[in-house]
């Protein structure tokens, strides 16, 4: 597999011509489907963000939705009416209202519970966390596995155990929102460190990890942290490059 990543929605700011506003969501092509994962906090947006980057919504396959906050569904609404034949992946703790209306637009409503895969090479690693429930993606590549997650609510080192369970080789590059707003650099520290220590070598943080944590884990380390945000697309050449810096 050959998967490229397009952030389409992010607060943070990487290209020139993509408007940025709180929420993510990302892009995954080259693989056996094209999925959008999250759908940003604003239909109006996302959409004027996909026509900068060239993409068609007839393209996308799969969407999948990590959890139930605006900032990763606003999206989901004006998006759909303009896919086609697409699959709509969401925790089953999603509001009976919510799924109902999805489930009227789409071709397939699949409610996660556990581990699911997607296509061949990708899982979802079922709702983990309590208070908020979320699911992240699980993404193989030669290396091991990408993950890739829209806010982290259930902890980064657990989202990893899980995604190294269901996949077994290790994850070895994250991506998304970390939710490390309001921790301290010593947090973060700790942080980096037990993901190292799991296998973790390389990440883009980006969404709602806060600009104290993108910048200790930036200092921590070096070209093995890759710039995130709106416009951004991520190649395996990109991601190699950064797990093959010493």
């Amino acid at each position: 597999m050959n998967p490229t990543f397009t952030i389409l929605f992010d607060n943070v700011p990487h290209t020139e011509g993509y408007r940025t506003s709180w929420g993510y969501a990302c892009l995954i092509r080259g693989l056996e489907k094209t999925i959008l994962f999250d759908t940003g906090g604003d239909g109006r947006l996302l959409l004027d963000n996909m026509e900068q980057a060239g993409v068609d919504p007839r393209e996308i396959d799969v969407i999948v939705l990590s959890h139930f906050h605006g900032d990763h569904t606003g999206g989901l609404h004006a998006l759909l009416p303009l896919c086609e034949d697409v699959a709509v992946y969401l925790p089953e703790t999603f509001p009976e209202a919510f799924r109902d209306e999805v489930r009227a637009q789409v071709s397939e409503l699949v409610e996660i519970s556990g581990p699911v895969s997607i296509v061949d090479g990708v899982k979802t690693t079922g709702i983990l966390g309590y208070q908020i429930p979320e699911q992240s993606l699980a993404i193989r590549i030669p290396e091991g596995v990408v993950v890739v997650t829209g806010c982290a609510h259930p902890g980064l080192v657990g989202i990893c155990e899980k995604a190294r369970e269901i996949t077994h080789p290790k994850p070895v590059f994250l991506m998304g929102g970390f939710h490390l707003r309001g921790f301290s650099k010593t947090e973060v520290t700790n942080l980096v460190e037990s993901l190292e220590s799991a296998g973790v070598a390389a990440m883009m943080p980006s969404h709602c990890t806060g600009g104290t944590a993108r910048y200790t884990i930036e200092k921590m380390l070096g070209d093995r942290c890759l710039t995130g945000g709106a416009g951004r697309v991520l190649t395996i050449k990109d991601i190699r490059s950064a797990l093959e810096t010493p």
